[in-house]
């Protein structure tokens, strides 16, 4: 016992050199170490070294330790002591057997192996692999197996100072004849099963001749029968569990017990369960039902094996899937589709059943036409249910929130005699609201930045203007722990015609830091995101910089408006950056227009970069008029979301609404357009709680007047479920949205209907 606890901590300590050499890190679980004692695995002895005699000597074979940066493995050699282990052999890092071959009879062979690191570093020695070789000539089949499958079979000799030896298959050697002695023969056994012996004598350079020694193995070449059965043979109603039974399974000379199996269930070429011991199996299918074969493969000891397939029936559940779009005339009016449900089994042969309030009762019975109105008396948030029923009964539910009805919790108008707009709009933490725009009412001078603070019902807390005598524009907005943070351009201040303006407020609106950046021509900021390391990420255009024209300025600085680094995008005409987020790799996605790539005049332009804003790469989307991308969002399947205004293949040459799917390298999976004949675009748009999507933008094709502030609520695919015009007899427009924490949206932008001057700041919530 003394000496196992003595070699326990050598073969640690050896461990922990060995892995410190190997500069591992210790991140990983001790049980995950193949040295450490407590792995479940190895037991501290990733090597498991054995020792038996074959391929004419003594066979040795270890395994490879999960560990890095081996060199080679050193072999090592003991006579007749469990001590003074010497050098054996010096092995590649990928060896995993060697035969040793010099074997002298009436001796007991003891073999350790290490492994060496690439900086020499050496384990602790493995277990003790002892081989005890007879005083007699040794005679051994097939490495000592009990069994064989085969007829043919590798014989290892050993006996020391021999000349020649005979062999035969009978204790007689009747029609043996003596030849030269080897280490290691092939030979043949007699083909009929059972217990084969093979027999040796062995004549010595003395003369002399040794006595008649024997190895025996058991000759089996008869597969086993393998029986499979399947319970229930057919899986009808709520019987989507079957149960896989070998169990029967048997052979002629192997005990059922050390029988093993390997099950393919569905006979797809997948094994579903490995070489093991013989054992029932369970598997319940959701998916994928309909006629089936499952696959079994039965072994015995000797190698034999057999198969065999069962037949079965597999009912499984429906899949139920509907859409809803309300009704284009009436916002309580709801059209149901179930048309998408399907089983793999049935088809389209289904039953529809609905629960219009989601309370788990049902408000129709069971019918075979999968689309169905249904008209909701009041307005609220509810969660119709379906549930489909195939032929044989077996049903599943699908279910959405929809909120019906739509209202206008307020609408609250800022602003002086002059133009005022509101260009981006945040919700506070405290359930406030701010905005974020430009006043030519109020000010310094021509246009001022304009910061508006409401509380929870719009109602104004204050309002500041930043600016001097010239064009200063507020355009995106962002909240951060101390205040408010925006971004615009400025003709104030800076370096040229207009440089990009960076401002920051404390949550009273007192300017706690100003930033330009820019060069001699014109350059603006058009969209503004925190990052993730606390700064900020800016996206305009700029005429100072680039590659000619107007180019895409991404500019990324630190906490305090500090520029870390920026990169431009674009060819020899001109481009528009209008948003940027940051994405969930670090890096960036930007949205907005250029006229240097793509099919002509402006096209959608969508730009991927990493963390330090190199372009991975880029996607335009258009035709051949103007189409300018306006706001992208990130999906949850790592796609993108983008919206826009096209006027490629639009009635009349004016614009639509253009709402794009990509996935995650931009590739388009879908596109739907929006409008009537007149010009209609989306200049923001966000993620619904239900997945859909939501856009605010401006229409003129339909609405109230000149032109209206347009909300259009989609499904996760595009599908219109909604769209809503708001305005007066004059012009109105939304500018940018975000979504409420009661699931309503807060929108901004200006509107010449109502107010106090020719624009006015709007600020509309909806629920």
């Amino acid at each position: 016992m003394q000496y196992k606890h003595w070699f326990v901590l050598i073969l640690f300590a050896g461990a922990l050199s060995f892995l410190a050499a190997c500069a591992q890190k210790p991140t990983a679980p001790a049980n995950d170490n193949p040295f450490d004692t407590e792995n479940p695995v190895t037991r501290g002895d990733p090597f498991h070294l054995q020792a038996s005699i074959d391929n004419g000597g003594v066979t040795l074979k270890w395994q490879i330790p999960a560990t890095h940066h081996l060199k080679q493995f050193n072999l090592y050699k003991s006579i007749d002591s469990n001590e003074n282990f010497k050098l054996l052999k010096q092995l590649a890092a990928t060896s995993t057997q060697y035969t040793d071959q010099d074997i002298s009879n009436g001796h007991t062979y003891f073999y350790r192996i290490a492994a060496v690191s690439t900086q020499n570093t050496t384990t602790a020695l493995s277990n003790i692999a002892p081989v005890a070789v007879s005083t007699q000539p040794v005679l051994v089949i097939n490495g000592g197996a009990v069994y064989t499958n085969s007829i043919d079979v590798s014989l290892t000799i050993i006996a020391g100072a021999a000349k020649e030896m005979m062999l035969s298959n009978s204790a007689d050697f009747n029609g043996a004849r003596w030849e030269t002695f080897l280490q290691r023969k092939n030979w043949q056994l007699q083909p009929d099963e059972g217990q084969k012996k093979v027999y040796l004598r062995i004549k010595y350079i003395t003369g002399d001749t040794s006595q008649t020694v024997h190895s025996s193995i058991i000759l089996d070449t008869t597969p086993p029968l393998a029986v499979l059965s399947v319970i229930p043979d057919s899986g009808i109603a709520n019987e989507t569990s079957f149960q896989f039974d070998p169990t029967q399974s048997h052979d002629n000379f192997t005990i059922t017990s050390q029988l093993i199996m390997r099950l393919d269930v569905q006979n797809d070429g997948v094994w579903d369960v490995d070489w093991q011991p013989m054992d029932l199996f369970g598997q319940v299918f959701t998916t994928g039902g309909g006629a089936k074969e499952a696959r079994l493969q039965i072994k015995d000891i000797a190698g034999n094996i057999s198969v065999t397939t069962a037949s079965y029936f597999v009912n499984t559940r429906p899949e139920a899937q509907f859409t809803v779009i309300v009704d284009t005339n009436d916002d309580h009016l709801y059209h149901f589709d179930a048309s998408a449900s399907q089983d793999y089994e049935d088809g389209k042969n289904l039953r529809y059943r609905w629960d219009w309030q989601g309370d788990g009762s049902y408000d129709t019975p069971f019918q075979t036409d999968p689309k169905i109105d249904h008209r909701y008396p009041s307005n609220g948030t509810f969660t119709p249910t379906l549930q489909v029923e195939d032929q044989n009964g077996l049903r599943s539910n699908a279910k959405r929130t929809i909120k019906v009805g739509f209202a206008i919790s307020f609408e609250k108008t800022f602003g002086g005699s002059d133009y005022d707009f509101g260009n981006d709009v945040q919700h506070t933490a405290e359930g406030n609201y701010i905005v974020v725009g430009a006043t030519k009412s109020f000010g310094a001078g021509n246009y001022d930045a304009y910061l508006i603070k409401t509380d929870a019902t719009g109602n104004k807390i204050w309002t500041k203007t930043f600016g001097g005598s010239n064009v200063d524009v507020g355009n995106a907005l962002q909240i951060t722990q101390s205040g408010y943070v925006f971004v615009g351009s400025t003709q104030s201040q800076g370096a040229g015609a207009s440089d990009v303006w960076l401002i920051k407020t404390d949550k009273d609106g007192t300017k706690t830091l100003e930033k330009t950046f820019g060069g001699s021509g014109s350059d603006q900021g058009n969209g503004l995101q925190k990052t993730s390391d606390g700064g900020f990420i800016i996206v305009g255009n700029t005429q100072s910089y680039g590659s000619g024209g107007s180019d895409i300025w991404l500019i990324k600085t630190d906490g305090n408006g500090n520029k870390t680094w920026d990169r431009t995008f674009g060819g020899g005409n001109d481009e528009i950056g209008n948003k940027v987020r940051q994405t969930a790799d670090g890096g960036f996605i930007i949205i907005g227009a250029t006229k240097s790539f793509g099919s002509g005049d402006y096209d959608f332009w969508l730009l991927k970069t990493d963390a330090q804003g190199y372009k991975q790469w880029s996607r335009t989307f258009g035709g051949t008029l103007e189409d300018i991308g306006y706001d992208v969002q990130q999906t949850d399947d790592g796609g993108f979301i983008i919206c826009g205004a096209t006027k490629s293949n639009a009635p009349g040459n004016v614009s639509d609404v253009w709402l794009i799917k990509t996935d995650a390298q931009g590739n388009i999976q879908w596109q739907k357009r929006f409008g009537g004949d007149g010009t209609d675009e989306a200049y923001a748009l966000r993620i619904a709680p239900d997945g859909g999507f939501i856009l605010s933008g401006y229409t003129d094709s339909q609405g109230n007047g000149l032109g209206d502030m347009w909300l259009i609520k989609t499904t996760s695919t595009g599908e219109s479920e909604w769209s809503k015009t708001l305005g007066g007899s004059s012009f109105d427009k939304g500018k940018a949205l975000q979504i409420t924490t009661d699931g309503g949206a807060i929108i901004t932008g200006y509107t010449s209907s109502e107010g106090n001057g020719l624009y006015d700041a709007w600020l509309v919530k909806v629920e």
